[in-house]
């Protein structure tokens, strides 16, 4: 009778432990599919501030040699070559000054309210995919998170990750433990004596953060993406 009860709590920690594993991947997946928004948001946002940045330096450049009546005494074939030189030296720093100045603004103000707008616009298409994408990978996470392998195990819910349930099938395999309760016990004993595995329990569970997530999945999406902004 212990064999079968041993060998069942087994099948049930590999059962867990292939679905933690499936999880991470799609937890993975998931975070990948934001940073590649992300990547793509930025290189719109680098376009639309190097776009704005040229507005001002083209601006001056043809008011000078269109508009200005100026424009020709500026470069006029009277003045010295070192004297043309020079302006245009002069000219050109100022064009690369109003180019980095309005760049780096733009660039910092892309987050604010005065941007906003413009940010939702750009991004509008890139999060309708984001938000797809992410629908897909949150529909294969509910299913696991709802496997019956979970409830039926009985891993205390903060042991449910892919490197716990692992040191609990080590105990089976070694045969240190027969049930799923003295696997537990050994287990929490070795927490309790020993630092070795101490931070695995300090950190919230895979399962429990996966719940939290699919509590407000929209949310919680755009947390993520802000989180990113801000990193």
């Amino acid at each position: 009778m212990a064999k079968k009860n041993r060998i069942s709590d087994l099948d049930y920690c590999y059962a867990a432990w292939l679905l933690l594993t499936e999880l991470e991947k799609l937890a993975y997946d998931r975070n990948q599919a934001i940073r590649d928004f992300q990547a793509r948001s930025a290189k719109k946002q680098s376009m639309i501030s190097t776009g704005l940045a040229l507005f001002l330096p083209v601006v001056l450049w043809l008011y000078l040699l269109l508009f200005s009546g100026q424009a020709a005494g500026f470069l006029g074939s009277g003045i010295s070559f070192e004297t043309n030189g020079t302006r245009l030296i002069g000219l050109f720093t100022i064009t690369i000054f109003l180019f980095l100045i309005v760049n780096v603004v733009s660039r910092n103000l892309w987050t604010k309210s005065v941007f906003r707008p413009l940010k939702k616009l750009t991004e509008r298409k890139d999060k309708i995919r984001l938000r797809a994408e992410v629908g897909v990978i949150n529909d294969k996470v509910r299913h696991h998170v709802n496997s019956r392998a979970f409830e039926e195990s009985g891993i205390p819910e903060n042991f449910l990750s892919a490197e716990i349930v692992a040191l609990l099938i080590r105990y089976f395999e070694s045969r240190q433990a027969s049930t799923m309760k003295e696997a537990v016990y050994s287990l929490k004993l070795d927490f309790q004596n020993t630092s070795k595995h101490a931070n695995l329990l300090m950190n919230e569970s895979l399962l429990k953060k996966e719940k939290i997530y699919l509590s407000d999945e929209d949310g919680n999406l755009e947390k993520r993406i802000l989180e990113g902004e801000k990193g």
